[in-house]
């Protein structure tokens, strides 16, 4: 399994999770939380979430491990298997995230649907999309952790690069991917960053060689986009990252 590979499974698997979360969330698109709750009451949308989660969070762990060993044994050549558990959430950290995510959503939804004057009225649909997309991010803690728990305890991985397989990548993203494998943790390459930064497209991958990895072209791509736009800052007094972002917009326009 390679970069891109993974990268499609996983934004299926997201998808996937997406859709299957309109099915319990869809009654309150045009009825308030009280009256939806008739057929699906908090404790059991929460239950009924809380599974979603952490079933996508084992299918996404099992792909992470897929394209874990598939890139280490490209790299290095070895077929023996770095054995970890995969990582998810217990059950009931799980159910207690999600707990609080449909109280917000709860008070949130009786607020679009009131009949007072509500200033900032929330949408329904705005609302369910926010819970959809917790819940995706939570479900991702699968494949980012059980990636980040093989590469620690596997002295075959050397480090982390960031790479965008669907380019191009925000100024500040370049910036990242332009430094390489230089990442001694997943974290410090920006494996959480997609939380603040919802349109990110970035994945974080561990490094077995320096000189060969998955996503090295678009280091290489990015490390001159950089250069470049490093030379234009130094001339203009523009920030790199205002550069890189403008080129990034004139070249889709």
């Amino acid at each position: 399994m390679n970069l891109r590979e993974y990268d499609d499974s996983k934004r299926g698997l997201d998808e996937r999770l997406a859709r299957a979360m309109l099915g319990p969330l869809h009654p309150f698109v045009s009825a308030p939380f009280s009256a939806a709750q008739v057929a699906l009451n908090p404790v059991q949308l929460t239950l009924i979430l809380s599974r979603l989660v952490l079933d996508y969070q084992w299918r996404a762990a099992e792909l992470a491990r897929s394209f874990y060993d598939a890139e280490r044994e490209r790299v290095t050549g070895r077929t023996d298997r770095h054995d970890v558990y995969l990582s998810t959430s217990t059950p009931d950290y799980l159910t207690s995230a999600m707990r609080l995510a449909v109280a917000e959503f709860e008070k949130n939804i009786e607020l679009a649907h009131s009949p007072d004057d509500v200033p900032n009225r929330p949408e329904p649909e705005t609302e369910i999309n926010k819970l959809t997309a917790h819940s995706v991010t939570l479900a991702s803690h699968g494949d980012r952790a059980t990636m980040r728990d093989a590469a620690r305890s596997d002295p075959a991985c050397l480090g982390w690069a960031r790479v965008d397989p669907n380019p191009p990548a925000c100024g500040f993203c370049t910036m990242l991917i332009s430094r390489g494998p230089v990442y001694t943790s997943s974290e410090a390459a920006g494996d959480e960053r997609n939380i603040f930064h919802p349109n990110d497209t970035c994945r974080v991958v561990p490094v077995f060689d320096d000189d060969d990895w998955a996503g090295k072209a678009a280091y290489e791509a990015a490390n001159e986009a950089y250069i470049s736009a490093n030379k234009e800052a130094s001339e203009t007094g523009e920030s790199v990252t205002a550069i890189l972002d403008r080129r990034r917009r004139n070249a889709n326009d």
